[in-house]
């Protein structure tokens, strides 16, 4: 019959196991010292199962975060590739806006039934707002839309004291320019020179063509005023200050070359409202504005 074991180690079946059965074996678990299961003790003890598994799980909960963390880093690399998630990644452009005024050069003389007229026009404020892209590192290509009243006088010089009339002009201007920059700054400033192409309209308004059909044009009681077109060029020059990464302070002055406007009206009539002016007109922009680079730096 087989030996008995001791009394007070009845449950301790590991000793009558062989001495190769009785070899620890280890398991690794994070935070902790090795867990044996051999009959030799342990510092700390034996864990049992429940912790065991209560370790693992722990392991499981940091390894999943940890997954989590690397997939929520690479989705937003691939955000950031996408274009659709960053529009303006890709772009290399500007915005500006300018504010100032005009003087329109197009002062004329001209004869309705013998009696003599001047036509002139009224210094105005005016108001440009453009975008424009870089070609190169110092030539750029801009497109701007100007705006502003040119309100046109027209005074009969051949009465004493002289009498006069003024109707209001819109002056809308389509421009396309090549900027040219200089290749150095001056004191933090640098210049550039520009010229481009110009699309006129000098567009009376509602009151201005109500005031000509009840009050007449020239020495012509009753006028019906249209609008005029008038393609032109334009050339100029000006200064940039950088305020900030990306934004400048622009000085522009500029002279708009087009033909005289006529309204409509025919150079000679026998009974209707004449308005017999041709030439070469200068509308001189002054303003200062803002520029703002949007994209690539």
């Amino acid at each position: 019959m087989a030996e008995q074991a001791p009394r007070g180690q009845s449950n301790n079946l590991l000793l009558f196991l062989p001495e190769v059965a009785r070899k620890p074996t280890c398991r690794k678990a994070v935070g902790i010292e090795a867990m044996c299961t051999s009959g030799r003790a342990v510092k700390g003890g034996v864990p049992s199962d429940q912790e065991v598994h209560a370790i693992m799980m722990k392991r499981e909960v940091v390894r999943n975060l940890m997954v989590a963390a690397v997939l929520c880093l690479s989705s937003d690399t691939a955000q950031a590739k996408d274009p659709f998630m960053n529009p303006f990644k890709d772009i290399d452009m500007t915005l500006f806006g300018m504010v100032g005024g005009a003087t329109f050069y197009d002062k004329r003389n001209f004869i309705s039934a013998d009696e003599k007229y001047k036509s002139s026009y009224d210094v105005q404020p005016r108001y440009v707002y453009g975008t424009g892209v870089p070609l190169t590192k110092l030539l750029g290509l801009e497109v701007a839309y100007s705006t502003g009243p040119a309100n046109l006088r027209v005074t009969n010089i051949s009465l004493s004291p002289r009498a006069g009339h003024v109707y209001d002009v819109n002056h809308h201007t389509a421009s396309v320019n090549v900027v040219l920059h200089g290749p150095a700054k001056f004191f933090g400033v640098r210049p550039y020179v520009t010229a481009g192409w110009d699309y006129n309209r000098f567009a009376p308004t509602l009151a201005a063509k109500m005031f000509a059909n009840s009050q007449g044009f020239g020495a012509v009681s009753a006028a019906t005023l249209t609008y005029t077109d008038k393609l032109g060029m334009n050339a100029g020059v000006g200064l940039e200050h950088k305020i900030s990464p990306r934004v400048l302070l622009r000085l522009d002055a500029r002279d708009h070359i087009c033909g005289s406007p006529t309204y409509g009206l025919p150079a000679q009539a026998s009974s209707s409202a004449i308005f017999p002016v041709a030439g070469i007109a200068h509308n001189v922009e002054y303003t200062v504005g803002i520029v703002v680079h949007i994209g690539k730096k």
